[in-house]
């Protein structure tokens, strides 16, 4: 102490132990502003505010202990005042009573209480919405809230979370079992149904939400949107604003807004368990990841990311200027996820690539943005130590990984397959490279599910799929336009296979060279949609597959001898795809001898299908009087054969010469002895009183061109007409190479008027007249047109050239007004349009628009009936494009 006060006393300090010059050297931490005084009212304010029932209970005991007092100091005498004093006094004491012993049992009776509505109505929920400070939660498998007004939804969810409250959402996860089985319910009643397709627009909706959320309120404390996805199957749906909520059991064929609706509080049961099951699915579901980690990995330096993605068919596509910039700077990167040792090649996906335009709409959906940097697929490195004994598993069909093994295929491609998932999705590039895959050598075989067949109708009604056979009939039609291209260019015919089979497979298979893709065959589910296994051929998996493939290409029936053909019996008419092939007769003696019914030399169609067998069986169609008889009532009309009708022939003799022949033919195309009876397709004679009826609207209208001047007045530049430059009265009539047919073919009679002003609209824009208009066809009836053919001498071929430059003028403006007339098309499944050298043919809801051939056009005005049927003129346009006259017509699909 001594030491210190000398110290002191000399000015110098003594030093401090360490710990306490430590303590001394830390700052003061910073204090509080003491708060000023607050006036009583402001006091008051917060009291109410805070606790409204002690505050009330305050004022009402003041109030009582002042006329308590009151009351005592009158000294309880007789009056007015004394009386009222005492009274109010207890009036207050019972308001006291009231108020804080009956309202709490009240409002807890209240909680208790559950209101029923029919259904759920969305705008009365997004009022509640409005009211909504603390939460709001919604649980659905999809939800219909913005399916009304989708700005409106956005702006009250918007306002709420603006004003506090947090918006926690759960769906269900799309491709999943939950989402499957969910969709096959509601296929039940709703055909059709893609639930995938209506999750992926609520995430999109919500990311609008968010996006609205952030714009407006930057800066400023507010609610935040969760959005997670589950994977269990929930019982129930939920909408809920703070201690609200509307609750209903998950119908089974139904949509759950539309079942009945109890509004729950959280206070009751019901709402408590509700609310804890709420929570339960929230804290298993995953939340949407918006930000990919990844590692850059080049010669110079690793650098770690956080980009955005965009997750399809198993594979993960990159959306970031900075790998765009790194990319441009090294090509050879490589990128990994995470601390991962797998590494990837980013692949730029170009603009035009079909991809592209799925991968631009999923990015949109996921982040309520377009991109802008352009997409990078990751491609994993070849890893050549990779076992080929043990499958690669995918969740789904992985087309791009098939279409890149197409396209490096050396030796073999197989399909097996129902519809093909592949080659409706693959579309134009899986065209083009199975094209470059036969040009290098590769033997194609595709084995698909023949249409029309009682298997294919029942996998449709399995999979509640009424579009299936459709689906496989584009893609045989793909595989035939493959075909001819293939042989056009000097490819071996062999090369490309496809055949049909009958019987449903045990699984898919797609093989290239030594690589097989393989998935078992589910109940109610597409096999695209389930988990595919890729593995070697060699393995026990890959040869089980290539059995499959080999037992069912022995079985199946080749595709270039099959026909699609309108078998009508009576009223009933169905479309079925046969074996139908062409066969000479024997040739009979010159003087008529050899046995009663043998064909001459001449070539006769003939068909062998056992279901045809069991249709006739099931409708009890017995054979006609005769020997050489025919089925009666039965009726075809052959695919490729347009206009002309055949009955059935009974069951030729297999010993008989003409049954020989025609089971040599058979077995020429089909590679095997016929396995049902053969009947021979004879021509109907009365064609027009044998035609099969139909359900529809047909009319036809004749308007013709201004009046061709002669080859003559068109080398000297005169033409007849009059000031206006109409045709004069005293000009020739129109000829058949001056007139135009137009005719139109609905489905159904409803709402023609409209087809028929937008297509005088577009006559009238295309300056052209109308002179007849025939009678309206209600149901089924098909009228025959003959048109004259302009005869092969040098003057009508000069007029042929005027016609054909007046036909390209008209048509230039008829495609000008076609927008009109395809929207009037929008009510009818199927209808035909034809406008001279224009024809709109819309089969299923799809449109397409020919811009006919001289051929075509020929083909057609010979052939007028044609015009009642969508499929037929198809099959006729197809023909008169490969015929003498070939010229390519401009087809455009309108989506």
């Amino acid at each position: 102490m001594a030491v210190s006060e000398a110290s002191q006393n000399s000015g110098t300090a003594a030093p401090l132990p360490p710990h306490r010059a430590q303590r001394q050297q830390r700052p003061e931490p910073p204090r509080l502003p003491a708060r000023g005084r607050r006036r009583p009212g402001a006091r008051l304010r917060e009291l109410w505010t805070r606790r409204p029932n002690l505050f009330a209970f305050l004022l009402l005991g003041s109030l009582v202990l002042g006329l308590a007092v009151s009351s005592w100091s009158t000294g309880f005498h007789s009056g007015f005042w004394p009386n009222f004093l005492l009274n109010s006094a207890g009036d207050l004491i019972g308001g006291m009573i009231v108020l804080f012993l009956i309202e709490p049992i009240v409002r807890q009776a209240a909680a208790q209480q559950i209101r029923q509505h029919p259904r759920l109505d969305y705008a009365w929920f997004l009022r509640r919405v409005g009211e909504a400070r603390k939460q709001i939660r919604i649980l659905d498998t999809f939800s219909g809230l913005f399916s009304g007004d989708r700005d409106a939804a956005i702006r009250a969810l918007r306002d709420a979370a603006i004003q506090g409250a947090d918006i926690r959402v759960l769906l269900m996860s799309p491709n999943t079992d939950a989402s499957a089985l969910r969709e096959f319910q509601l296929r039940q009643t709703i055909p059709g149904l893609w639930i995938n397709d209506l999750i992926q627009a609520n995430i999109s909706d919500f990311r609008l939400l968010d996006a609205a959320i952030l714009a407006v309120g930057n800066g400023l404390p507010h609610g935040r949107l969760e959005l997670r996805l589950y994977t269990v199957a929930a019982p129930f749906a939920l909408y809920g604003w703070d201690d609200r909520a509307m609750f209903a059991f998950l119908p089974p064929h139904a949509y759950s807004d539309h079942s009945t609706q109890l509004e729950i509080t959280d206070q009751s049961q019901l709402g408590r368990e509700a609310l804890d099951q709420f929570e339960a699915i929230w804290a298993d579901a995953a939340p949407i990841p918006q930000l990919l980690p990844v590692r850059v990995v080049d010669e110079q330096a690793t650098r770690d990311l956080l980009v955005r993605f965009v997750h399809i068919d198993n594979a993960t596509y990159l959306v970031s200027k900075r790998i765009d910039a790194a990319i441009h700077a090294n090509p050879a990167l490589r990128v990994r996820f995470g601390d991962q040792s797998t590494a990837f090649q980013p692949e730029a996906i170009s603009a035009d690539d079909p991809v592209a335009r799925v991968l631009d709409r999923e990015f949109y959906a996921k982040y309520a943005r377009r991109p802008d940097a352009g997409f990078h697929l990751l491609r994993p490195e070849a890893d050549m130590n990779a076992p080929t004994d043990r499958p690669r598993e995918y969740d789904t069909l992985p087309v791009r990984t098939l279409m890149d093994l197409i396209g490096d295929a050396e030796r073999v491609i197989r399909i097996l397959d129902t519809s093909s998932t592949l080659i409706a999705e693959g579309g134009t590039p899986f065209v083009r490279t199975v094209e470059q895959a036969l040009e290098r050598g590769v033997k194609v075989q595709v084995l698909l599910l023949a249409p029309t067949t009682q298997a294919a109708q029942d996998r449709a009604a399995e999979i509640q799929d009424p579009a299936f056979e459709a689906r496989i009939e584009e893609n045989i039609r793909q595989l035939r336009r493959l075909a001819r291209k293939a042989l056009a260019d000097g490819v071996a015919a062999d090369r490309l296979e496809v055949r049909l089979y009958d019987r449903l497979p045990e699984c898919s298979v797609h093989q290239v060279d030594d690589r097989i893709m393989v998935a078992f065959l589910p109940y109610q589910r597409r096999t695209s949609r389930v988990k595919h296994l890729e593995i070697g051929h060699d393995a026990s998996l890959g040869q089980f597959a290539q059995l499959q493939f080999e037992s069912k290409w022995a079985a199946a029936r080749p595709l270039e001898g099959m026909k699609y053909a309108d078998l009508r019996n009576g009223q009933d008419v169905k479309r079925l795809l046969l074996r139908i092939w062409e066969a000479a007769g024997p040739v009979v003696a010159p003087d008529g001898g050899g046995a009663r019914g043998e064909r001459s030399g001449s070539a006769s169609l003939y068909l062998a299908s056992n279901r045809i067998e069991g249709i006739l069986a099931a409708a009890g169609v017995g054979p006609g009087p005769g020997e050489d008889s025919h089925v009666p009532q039965v009726r075809l009309i052959v695919e490729g054969l347009p206009g002309q009708e055949y009955c059935l022939s009974e069951p030729i003799f297999p010993d008989a010469p003409e049954g020989i022949l025609a089971a040599e033919a058979f077995a020429a195309v089909f590679g095997a002895a016929p396995d049902a009876p053969i009947r021979r397709l004879d021509p109907v004679d009365g064609q027009d009183a044998q035609r099969p009826r139909r359900d529809g609207y047909e009319a036809t209208t004749t308007v013709y061109f201004a009046p061709l001047p002669s080859p003559r007045q068109w080398m000297q530049g005169r033409v007849p007409a009059d000031a206006s430059g109409s045709p004069r009265s005293d000009a020739a009539e129109p000829t058949a190479a001056q007139s135009a047919s137009v005719s139109i073919y609905l489905c159904e009679e409803a709402a023609h008027e409209q087809v028929e002003r937008a297509v005088d609209e577009a006559l009238k824009h295309a300056g052209l007249d109308v002179v007849e208009r025939s009678d309206p066809v209600i149901g089924s009836w098909f009228r025959r047109m003959t048109a004259g053919r302009a005869a092969e001498t040098a003057v009508h071929a000069l007029e042929n050239r005027v016609v054909t430059a007046q036909d390209a003028q008209i048509t230039a403006l008829l495609l000008q007004s076609l927008p009109a007339v395809i929207a009037s098309l929008q009510p009818y499944k199927d209808a035909v349009v034809r406008i001279q050298a224009v024809l709109i043919v819309k089969i299923d809801w799809v449109v397409a628009v020919h811009q006919l051939s001289a051929a075509q056009q020929y083909a057609l005005d010979h052939k007028p009936q044609l015009a009642t049927s969508p499929h037929e003129i198809v099959s006729a346009l197809a023909l008169a494009a490969d015929g003498p006259l070939r010229d390519e017509p401009s087809t455009q699909e309108i989506d």
